[in-house]
């Protein structure tokens, strides 16, 4: 009888040249683009589940915030993204004049 045995690999990937060339743009761009996640709608939140895109915008020079927009009643005037992932529920009044003023 034959055994396969499945081989395992573990790499570590070196981040210190995505680092490095994150820390000369930052200081080279005049002002940081806005990236703002819509939270209260979703399941997905910047610390749970959405931490790696998180982390991935934060290294491509971009400032990441959440946005309760229930309290500014308006989507801020530095944002140059908004995010919406996957809503488990309807958007009231407030948010969908919000983000239709947005667009």
């Amino acid at each position: 009888e034959l055994k396969l045995k499945k081989k395992t690999t573990y790499e570590s990937v070196n981040v210190a040249e995505e680092k490095l060339t994150a820390a000369i743009r930052s200081v080279s761009v005049e002002e940081l683009p806005k990236v703002y996640f819509l939270s209260g709608y979703s399941s997905f939140a910047l610390t749970s589940g959405m931490q790696y895109l998180n982390m991935y915008l934060q290294n491509e020079v971009n400032q990441v915030e959440t946005l309760d927009i229930l309290s500014t009643g308006k989507v801020p005037d530095d944002c140059n993204t908004l995010v919406i992932t996957t809503p488990n529920k309807d958007f009231d009044d407030i948010a969908t004049n919000a983000i239709m003023d947005y667009i």
